[in-house]
């Protein structure tokens, strides 16, 4: 357990309560999540329709899937 004096407990409640440090906060402990369902080799490649297996496809978009951006979910 961490001891803190009365001048340490006051300054470190004033930081918590900043809506800066709670903006950052709920941005740090926010899940990530990805743009697309993951989608694994064997199943149907759901960006261009052809009906090949993903691992398969040469579509652009099926090609680029790894390289997808993770967003912040909302």
């Amino acid at each position: 357990m961490i001891m803190v004096n009365e001048k340490q407990y006051e300054a470190l409640k004033g930081i918590t309560e900043d809506p800066d440090f709670q903006k950052m906060w709920k941005k740090m402990h926010t899940p990530w999540k990805r743009r697309f369902d993951k989608v694994r080799p064997n199943d149907i490649c759901p960006f261009c329709g052809s009906g090949k297996k993903i691992k398969k496809c040469n579509c652009a978009t099926a090609q680029n899937y790894k390289q997808t951006e993770y967003t912040i979910a909302i």
